[in-house]
């Protein structure tokens, strides 16, 4: 993702407990200026789950194609470049 991207991988990993407590100060921070968080309880367990996620009901019900997966991730990157989200390289 991040080579199709143009950006470099991240250096170093968070460990949940870090995490946690990022998502606690980001929720009451910004709770109290009356705005939304950028880090989330909720987002952090996300992550600790992870999801694991299959097409096949796509494919056998509704006869969607299956992208490649270098294909989808540039068209992801592409659309989060255009609503703003990624800085254009």
């Amino acid at each position: 993702v991040a080579e199709k991207a143009g950006v470099a991988p991240p250096r170093f990993v968070v460990s949940h407990n870090i995490a946690w407590l990022a998502a606690c100060v980001s929720e009451g921070v910004f709770g109290f200026l009356g705005k939304t968080p950028m880090l989330t309880r909720q987002a952090v367990s996300f992550g600790r789950k992870g999801q694991r996620l299959s097409g096949q009901k796509a494919r056998d019900e509704l006869g969607l194609p299956q992208t490649d997966l270098s294909i989808a991730v540039e068209r992801a990157v592409s659309w989060f470049r255009s609503q703003g989200y990624l800085k254009k390289n």
